[in-house]
């Protein structure tokens, strides 16, 4: 007999024998059969039902609706049903003892504590309960809410007795990975990230070490607002002498591994962090005014030479925190620290900012601005200035004619487009769709607005360039199109030079996109998003080294910066004959961001050129995973570089791994 299989973990299966994926139509239908087959212990009533399900509704309509996804369950089910489940006058209940229900398995297994019966119950553990599930109900989503708390805690104690078990056996591999699966749970448990520190210490690879320390510090800055336990940095220490004690260290270490011996040093040019402005606004819904707020007083400074200026993804790190503005000074590297809050009233905002020098704590400027919303470019403008002068810089013409470029007057336009920067460097298929609606939204208010204009070019080459879109060909043409447009509107908008540059790397125009790329240093010398993407096209045009340094004078520009910085790091160290630091690099990404499918396809692909095949194919195995349509016809697309003979090198190494044609 092939008995009925429900998997709720990860997702929502149901599968039946030689009947195969079993559909059930509805949600609310799948919501029931879940809640019904997790909770067997006893008859449910239907009114308990109902509003577990339907308490937005009537009663009358609410029991029908049971009536109906009850109905929709016994029609799905078929023959099976009457084995899993009965109804009554006024109850309905779960019999399903021969049913294969996924975690009730897991949960039998984690409780045995055997090694393979965790191995078996961390196989089991494919995601969350009912991941990406979500019915509209407050009752069951609070149900749902709790269940998920407790499995995953379940989970987190199955992991970490599994990477223990593992490393008293030696086997170290088995360790980390169970330990990285652990960190994806909880990325801020720190005790994993000791335990993954000391994985790699063990195998010979203390800079996945080291950098797996700055992966804590930020984790826990992130999370919990804190710093690490003085274990967490004794074993840092430890690990840190052992590796200059045998000579490890020297050579060309990764940034990131060099910004882990000390706090970044203050340049000797004035240097700014812009904090994130604390939205004082009854409504939550505008903070992107106090975002926007601050990600233009950035791109404005950027323009500065003179000056050195902090990307907003490393001072947005402190968003909602309570931070003394010297600690951010000293972990940034910079003197100077700005703060200020937004209050919106109807029309009416009040705005507040001040300028911090931290060696002393002492105010150089401070200013309150009470205005209508339709003024805020003003304040911006304003505010910029005021920084330039307390700080006594000494603008050239060009850099006073581009302070005063502003993209749009209108404030909607400029709002969407604040909320699409939220979305469009997180390299999702949500965010990126999500980011290509704002961007859309903003043209069609202002279609002279060319900052609107790059952010929709933006998605559409993001999504050619790691698949998200099926026609990667007519998205980058859509792309191209694009950032002809922009710059037909504004030649000296960041993004859109950023885009061009990128779009011409795509064409093969691997000059046009250097020469690019230089005009936007020129004109942005202080933007960190600006040099990795030099950095990335002097990669691209076979100048590994050239890329290395452009790329980590990206990283001091921003110095929680973002992962794909680190790509680009690991791809220029395999470029410049440093294969087993591009790995090292690679590892410590994985470690927050396990399923970005372009990384794992390029440590899939550096394995198997390594003669590391077994490895390899285990690596394979996730990126089918993730993205089972991708093949190697898109790889040529996806490296862009004008060296061919490493592409071809590197497409023989997938296929080699089993990446099918």
């Amino acid at each position: 007999m092939n008995p009925l299989s429900l998997g709720f973990l990860g997702g929502f299966r149901i599968s039946k024998g030689s009947r195969g994926e079993i559909a059930i139509p509805g949600k609310k239908a799948q919501a029931l059969l879940a809640y019904l087959a997790l909770n067997a212990e006893q008859p449910h009533r239907r009114d308990k039902l109902a509003t577990l399900l339907w308490g937005d509704r009537l009663d009358e309509q609410a029991r029908h609706s049971l009536r109906q996804s009850l109905s929709a369950l016994r029609k799905a089910l078929g023959d099976a049903e009457s084995a899993v489940m009965f109804t009554e006058r006024d109850a309905v209940a779960w019999q399903g003892e021969a049913v294969e229900v996924d975690v009730h398995a897991f949960e039998r297994l984690a409780a045995r504590e055997t090694p393979e019966s965790l191995k078996q119950a961390a196989a089991f553990y494919r995601g969350s309960l009912l991941e990406g599930f979500s019915t509209g109900s407050e009752e069951f989503d609070d149900w749902l809410a709790s269940e998920r708390s407790r499995l995953n805690e379940l989970a987190g104690q199955v992991l970490e007795r599994l990477s223990r078990h593992h490393d008293e056996s030696g086997e170290v591999k088995p360790a980390i990975e169970a330990s990285k699966r652990l960190l994806a749970l909880d990325s801020a448990r720190e005790d994993a990230h000791r335990a993954l520190m000391r994985h790699y210490a063990r195998a010979g690879r203390r800079s996945a070490a080291l950098k797996q320390y700055q992966t804590c510090v930020q984790a826990l800055r992130r999370e919990l607002d804190a710093e690490p336990e003085s274990e967490t940095t004794h074993l840092y220490d430890e690990i840190r002498t052992r590796r200059k004690e045998t000579g490890e260290i020297g050579g060309d270490p990764t940034a990131t591994e060099a910004a882990a011996e000390q706090p970044p040093p203050i340049p000797d040019k004035p240097s700014i962090a812009v904090l994130p402005f604390a939205n004082l606004s009854a409504d939550p819904r505008q903070a992107f005014l106090a975002d926007g707020l601050v990600e233009d007083i950035l791109t404005s400074l950027s323009k500065i030479s003179s000056m050195t200026v902090i990307a907003r993804y490393s001072t947005f790190t402190y968003k909602g925190k309570a931070v003394d503005v010297r600690n951010v000074a000293r972990d940034l590297g910079v003197r100077y620290v700005m703060e200020g809050s937004v209050r919106q009233g109807g029309n009416r905002l009040r705005i507040t900012a001040q300028l911090i020098d931290s060696t002393d704590g002492s105010q150089l400027w401070a200013e309150s601005y009470d205005r209508v919303v339709e003024d805020i470019f003003d304040i911006q403008d304003e505010i910029t200035k005021e920084i330039v002068t307390a700080l006594r810089v000494n603008l050239t013409n060009s850099e006073q004619a581009l302070l005063l470029n502003r993209g749009t007057k209108n404030v909607e336009a400029w709002s969407h487009c604040v909320q699409a920067l939220e979305q469009i460097t997180n390299f999702n298929p949500a965010e990126n769709s999500k980011a290509r609606e704002l961007a859309e939204q903003a043209a069609i208010l202002d279609p002279d607005y060319a900052m609107a204009w790059a952010l929709l070019g933006f998605t559409y080459w993001v999504g050619a360039r790691i698949a998200f879109d099926e026609d990667a060909t007519s998205g980058m043409a859509r792309a191209a199109e694009l950032a002809e447009k922009a710059l037909a509107l504004d030649a000296t908008n960041s993004w859109a030079l950023g885009l061009s540059m990128q779009v011409q790397l795509s064409l093969g125009n691997f000059d046009q996109s250097l020469a690019t790329g230089k005009r936007l240093i020129l004109l942005y010398p202080g933007s960190a998003d600006s040099r990795a993407w030099y950095a990335f096209a002097l990669l691209s045009s076979g100048q590994p080294q050239e890329s290395i340094s452009m790329v980590k004078d990206a990283m001091r520009l921003n110095p929680r910066h973002p992962f794909w910085f680190q790509i680009i790091l690991a791809r220029a160290l395999d470029g410049a004959g440093q294969p087993q630091e591009a790995l090292e690099v690679m590892d410590a990404i994985l470690a927050q961001q396990p399923d970005y499918f372009p990384l794992i396809m390029l440590r899939t692909g550096f394995l198997a050129r390594e003669g590391r095949e077994k490895e390899a194919k285990e690596a394979m195995t996730d990126l089918r995973r993730i993205n089972p349509n991708f093949r190697l016809a898109r790889v040529k697309g996806y490296f862009m570089m004008q060296d061919q003979e490493y592409v071809a090198a590197f497409t023989e190494a997938l296929r080699k791994a089993g990446l099918p044609e």
